[in-house]
């Protein structure tokens, strides 16, 4: 179900959401001290976060128009990021 367009015009969906507040909910159980940027929250301002040593890079769903379709062309991102570069993740 589409809840509403992000500024860039592209949907957002419930399943966006849902699976944003199930990851990030997940990553500060677990890590607490480690900020989290993600595509579907508002996020720090660059001039509070370009010093934070790690923090969690999440695209809960890459590819929502295609998951609309139901083709299977999309994919949940998440990365580890130390100073800015990234050093584990997972697809």
């Amino acid at each position: 179900k589409i809840k509403d367009p992000k500024a860039d015009g592209s949907p957002l969906t419930m399943a966006d959401l849902a699976a944003n507040d199930i990851i990030c909910s997940s990553l500060k159980k677990l890590y607490p001290d480690i900020p989290i940027i993600s595509e579907e929250i508002k996020n720090a301002d660059y001039a509070d976060r370009k010093d934070w040593k790690h923090f969690w890079c999440v695209d809960p769903l890459d590819g929502t128009k295609e998951f609309i379709k139901r083709n299977g062309e999309f994919t949940v991102n998440i990365g580890l990021c130390e100073n800015g570069k990234p050093i584990a993740g997972v697809v």
